[in-house]
């Protein structure tokens, strides 16, 4: 009996290691080309596609490629009918395997988001080693010279990119979009996705550094505009995407300036439907404490709290209403205002849906702000004031 159980154990052993596949489609570290960012250029509709992937480079090689003790990456371009052609002849040229699984950002050239960019989405999200939360961007500028900049950091430029996407998380002055969400955007018969617009800064020395400096608008696959900086913030406020961040408003006086410094926000739209007329109510609370004030008046005090709440409160509506005035204009629902529509009022949107490209300017829309001061900081009187 116990040489019947060994048999039967060790037939079941070989068995069940003969049907072990292994890592059939493993490839050597040192075949491998580890992408950390792709710019993507094209000038004109019927041009050849420009591909620039960043590619970082192990401290063991650089003595074989001739890169520079300070540089960790290197850039290399090649064009192509389409992206994966380019990639193709960037590979051949590198004389590697190009690994996605590690790329921080894909950056569109502005003239190429106004052409649209579905085929070059197409590619990246069948890509398998593509991950979702991929940052995308448009260029403000030549896409290739983002890649050359010298980063604030020791890190690659493709790398400080991403920091530089995630810290704008925090800061919440204007949008950060990854894959998913952009492919989301797009999946909606109504919704118009943003990207944000990436530039170069000058610094000294000759150096410039990157940073995002506005909002590229699309409708579907094709970019049709841009939000500033004011813009962008009211977008965020009203789609509940402020995190934290600082705002600036005039003081109680209103010859100088009190900072704010956002603690907790939520941003909330709501459809109703009246006679026929669309009203879309957005609801926005935001808590927050003093960060600094330019001025000598004494601020803590219930009055002034309440005086610098409205003020905030205004300021707030104001940005809202300036990224609706710039939705209209573009005719594009950045907002989500459709969707919204669907989802709580289905029968409502059933009417205006075939048409919702002419309902969509004719909304009417309210903003309603609370907004709280809840702290002074560590001291209570400005530095420069003078008490009788």
């Amino acid at each position: 009996m116990k040489k019947r159980k060994k048999l039967i154990s060790l037939t079941t052993y070989v068995l069940l290691s003969l049907s072990l596949t292994g890592c059939w489609s493993s490839v050597e570290l040192n075949k491998l080309g580890i992408v950390v960012g792709v710019a993507l250029d094209r000038k004109e509709k019927n041009d050849d596609i420009a591909v620039t992937t960043q590619i970082g480079v192990p401290t063991l090689e650089k003595s074989n490629t001739g890169i520079g003790a300070s540089k960790q990456y290197v850039n290399i371009k090649e064009k192509g009918k389409t992206v994966s052609q380019a990639l193709k002849n960037i590979s051949r040229e590198y004389n590697r395997l190009l690994f996605f699984a590690h790329n921080q950002v894909v950056i569109f050239n502005k003239e190429l988001a106004y052409q649209g960019i579905s085929s070059e989405i197409d590619f990246f999200l069948r890509n398998r080693e593509t991950r979702p939360l991929t940052w995308i961007m448009v260029s403000n500028g030549e896409v290739a010279d983002i890649f050359d900049m010298n980063p604030s950091s020791r890190d690659d430029p493709g790398i400080s990119i991403g920091k530089l996407i995630k810290n704008e998380e925090n800061v919440s002055q204007l949008p950060i979009v990854n894959f998913k969400d952009f492919t989301m955007k797009l999946m909606s018969k109504t919704t118009s996705p943003v990207v944000p617009i990436i530039d170069l800064k000058p610094i000294e020395n000759n150096q410039k550094i990157p940073y995002i400096a506005k909002t590229a608008v699309f409708k579907k696959d094709k970019m049709v505009g841009e939000l500033n900086e004011s813009e962008s913030m009211g977008f965020l406020w009203a789609t509940n995407k402020v995190k934290y961040g600082t705002i600036l408003v005039n003081s109680p006086a209103g010859n100088e300036k009190v900072g704010i410094r956002i603690t907790r926000a939520k941003g909330k739209i709501r459809p109703e439907v009246k006679d026929g007329i669309i009203y879309m109510n957005i609801s926005i609370k935001a808590e927050g404490d003093i960060l600094e004030q330019t001025t000598s008046e004494d601020l803590a005090n219930p009055k002034s709290f309440k005086t610098i709440e409205e003020i905030e409160n205004t300021y707030i509506e104001n940005q809202v209403m300036e990224a609706w005035d710039k939705a209209k204009e573009l005719n594009a629902d950045i907002f989500g205002f459709g969707d919204t529509l669907y989802k709580f009022k289905p029968k409502q949107w059933k009417r205006v849906e075939d048409k919702w490209k002419e309902e969509f300017p004719k909304v009417t829309v309210k903003v309603e702000v609370d907004t709280k001061v809840r702290r002074m900081g560590k001291i209570t009187k400005p530095a420069t004031f003078q008490g009788k």
